[in-house]
């Protein structure tokens, strides 16, 4: 592939492809930093020698975005696929926007620092569920906003719900609340419906809500008003 890689007596080994240099530790599994040969095998994997032993490297199916990649914070709490292919990551230190193997931080200077969580309206702005300060609309200028009409019983919001019908579900430190976006008003919470903190909502392809929460695993099924929780053998 036109790569070039150099083994090093106090760096690892270091792969030269165009401008990017990439280098390869202990913090990658290597047993030292000493690496004194380097061979690429027939079936196209990279082994280099050592002091500490002889390592294989392999091609995965998955790739690491980090530090080295322009994420300085690693700690990623949700992450959400633009329409253009790009990934956007909520991290505990603010919000960042991976195009390819590159990642960016975005809204730094508006103030966006610990996320939790992210979703979007039916308008496909992007919503942000903070830790400090409830949920933030991040507008096409890169400023954050609040939602008209919402209100939250605390600042932290970890999971984030646009329905089918287009009603927006919030996870909140009180349970799951309901918001009507167009008409931008709270809506009246259904029985059932918990009042512990919410981790987790999906809805599935039948059109079910479940809610995870500190207090358990609740379902809403499709067409009717009233959360159930489940047990642990799953029955009501």
């Amino acid at each position: 592939d036109g790569s070039v890689w150099a083994g090093t007596p106090t760096r690892g080994a270091l792969r030269f492809a165009g401008e990017r240099i990439e280098r390869v530790g202990p913090a990658d599994g290597m047993p030292d930093n000493r690496v004194r040969a380097t061979l690429q095998d027939f079936d196209g994997n990279y082994w280099l020698g050592g002091n500490g032993g002889l390592v294989g490297l392999q091609t995965l199916a998955f790739r690491a975005i980090g530090a080295r990649q322009g994420l300085a914070n690693i700690y990623a709490r949700s992450a959400i696929e633009d329409a253009d292919g790009s990934v956007w990551v909520a991290t505990a230190g603010g919000l960042y926007r991976v195009r390819g193997d590159e990642a960016g931080r975005v809204g730094a200077d508006a103030g966006i620092d610990s996320l939790l969580s992210l979703g979007r309206l039916p308008s496909g702005e992007l919503l942000l569920g903070t830790y400090y300060a409830g949920l933030l609309v991040l507008g096409a200028d890169g400023a954050a906003r609040a939602l008209p009409g919402l209100e939250l019983p605390g600042p932290q919001v970890r999971a984030l719900l646009t329905a089918r019908d287009g009603t927006l579900w919030v996870g909140s430190q009180g349970g799951p609340l309901q918001y009507d976006p167009v008409a931008q008003r709270m809506l009246e919470p259904l029985p059932g419906v918990p009042t512990s903190a919410v981790i987790a909502l999906h809805e599935d392809a039948g059109g079910n809500l479940w809610v995870g929460a500190s207090s358990g695993l609740y379902l809403r099924r499709a067409g009717e008003s009233r959360f159930v929780q489940l047990d642990a053998a799953g029955g009501y």
